[in-house]
């Protein structure tokens, strides 16, 4: 679950406002930090062992509409390699576009345009 409300302060200052956030914007921001979860993991798996490459993939748990069970389910999957990474200024990383930034990689994802995911065959070695 992800937030659903934006907050702040009225035009004088004395009260605490509360918005609903659209879904679509609700979807933006988990697409954003899904995307940012993997851009994360990739950039501490690659400063911390000697691999050129790495496979990474993220899933999240949904009920099956055909089991009625939990299950998991696969939305994202890249591949990056260390010369990909190298690239990137990590001094500056609030200007990084998660989802932009792994969309430079071979990506496996079906996101539309309003950042709802389907499931995917992840990638494999």
């Amino acid at each position: 679950d992800f937030p659903d409300k934006i907050y702040g302060v009225n035009a004088r200052g004395t009260e605490l406002t509360e918005k609903a956030m659209t879904q679509k914007a609700v979807r933006e921001n988990y697409a954003r930090h899904v995307h940012g979860c993997l851009f994360r993991l990739v950039g501490i798996v690659l400063h911390t062992l000697p691999f050129d490459n790495v496979i990474v993939s993220g899933f999240t748990q949904r009920v099956s509409k055909r089991t009625g069970y939990l299950e998991d389910e696969y939305i994202l999957s890249c591949k990056c390699s260390r010369s990909q990474m190298s690239s990137v200024n990590f001094a500056g990383l609030e200007h990084i576009d998660p989802v932009e930034a792994l969309g430079d990689h071979p990506v496996i994802r079906k996101m539309s345009s309003t950042f709802t995911f389907q499931p995917i065959d992840p990638l494999t070695l």
